[in-house]
């Protein structure tokens, strides 16, 4: 007695590779948004939180700004770090994506901790781990830079990029 080949097995096996391949490649090209690392709306204020500034030296105080998961931004000025805090402003959700991306990369350096009478330091929170980076500011350019004064100095130029006065070309009226 002859027998029909059963190709039902192979078709429906070929069908869940390509489902899984297709899952795979949706998932790793998604946009790049904080909800994507917080879960919820709530929760992104809690996920990230970026405390950078210097300080120290003969008076003793300390100048910096806070960045939170949700893009505000705060200056504060005193004898430590965050005290006498002020909204300044708001980072859009692009930048706050980029630090996202920037602050899981730091993850891999380990904290640092420089003694010194002037010092610039950088407490990021990512999630649930907070790590500190303390460094001595370095005069002139210097061949090699650690991970985090690149990123620390990439947190300055968005909040001051944020406090600048937007322009708008108008047209002089009466011509």
């Amino acid at each position: 007695m002859k027998t029909e080949p059963n190709h039902a097995g192979r078709t429906t096996l070929g069908a869940v590779i390509i489902l899984c391949a297709l899952g795979v490649i949706a998932g790793s090209c998604a946009r790049c948004d904080l909800d994507s690392a917080g879960k919820t709306e709530e929760g992104k204020n809690t996920m990230l939180r970026i405390v950078l500034g210097e300080g120290g030296g003969f008076a003793g105080t300390w100048d910096g700004y806070t960045i939170t998961g949700t893009g505000a931004v705060y200056k504060w000025s005193g004898k430590g770090a965050r005290e006498n805090e002020v909204e300044i402003g708001t980072l859009d959700a692009d930048t706050m994506c980029t630090l996202w991306d920037e602050a899981k990369a730091l993850r891999t350096v380990p904290p640092t901790d420089s003694a010194g009478s002037l010092v610039r330091f950088l407490s990021l929170t990512v999630q649930d781990t907070t790590r500190e980076y303390t460094w001595r500011p370095q005069l002139g350019q210097s061949p090699f830079r650690p991970l985090y004064q690149h990123f620390y100095d990439h947190c300055l130029i968005v909040v001051q990029k944020s406090l600048l006065p937007t322009t708008k070309n108008t047209v002089p009226s009466g011509k």
